[in-house]
């Protein structure tokens, strides 16, 4: 069974607003900007891990990211 992508519109929104590229947040949170990419347009899932990390940096609670990355309803 193929996975559908599951964009998501609202990481690169966040990250815009805090004036951050790809390759900040990449660096900030140990991956390459290549993985973020892949996350932002839904090619992969982070870790639980790493959507604490990511959503920290962008400054969301661990709460609110876990929500923002794993919950059907955004």
């Amino acid at each position: 069974m193929r996975r559908i992508p599951t964009p998501r519109p609202w990481l690169k929104e966040l990250r815009e607003e805090k004036n951050m590229s790809v390759t900040e947040l990449a660096i900030a949170v140990d991956v390459t900007d290549i993985y973020i990419r892949y996350i932002e347009n839904g090619d992969r899932s982070p870790s639980t891990q790493l959507a604490i990390r990511i959503g920290e940096v962008l400054g969301l609670t661990e709460e609110q990211a876990l929500i923002k990355f794993f919950s059907l309803k955004h």
